[in-house]
């Protein structure tokens, strides 16, 4: 409930913090991230929860990366982004589950609204990404083509 009315221009480091210890899955991680990615140090948290051993706290840093190219690509560097992409390629496949999912959104995030080319390269060399999602009837978008769909629009 906080993530839905908080203000992303008054939080702290230590408030991001403290939320972020209570993360136990992608649900909250989601809804966290979803605040964090808008808060005046939000590249600087993206960076350090992305190399968190919690599966949700990583999984909150690369969904971080993915709203940034969306919504405010100019706070990271393109050839920052493209460096994103390497790290991607080189670890997606030994990822945990739901980060690799995240890594997934940042890729087509990434192509859709800061470069295309590159994260097409990428999206092309990691091919199809698996996720377990469980029970459920969610699935994992193709990179290539979500990216070219949203291109497309």
């Amino acid at each position: 409930m906080a993530t839905q009315i908080a203000d992303p221009a008054e939080m702290r480091v230590k408030d991001l913090d403290a939320w972020r210890k209570d993360l136990d899955g992608t649900v909250l991680a989601a809804a966290l991230s979803n605040v964090a990615q808008r808060t005046p140090m939000a590249v600087k948290m993206m960076r350090r929860w992305m190399g968190f051993r919690s599966d949700a706290v990583a999984y909150a840093g690369w969904m971080m990366l993915a709203g940034i190219a969306r919504e405010n690509p100019g706070w990271i560097a393109k050839k920052e982004y493209r460096a994103f992409l390497k790290e991607i390629e080189a670890g997606i496949e030994d990822a945990p589950n739901q980060v690799r999912y995240a890594m997934n959104a940042a890729v087509i995030s990434i192509g859709a609204h800061v470069d295309e080319k590159s994260a097409l390269v990428t999206a092309k060399r990691i091919g199809k990404v698996e996720v377990d999602h469980g029970d459920t009837s969610c699935k994992t978008p193709d990179a290539a083509a979500a990216i070219r769909k949203k291109i497309g629009r």
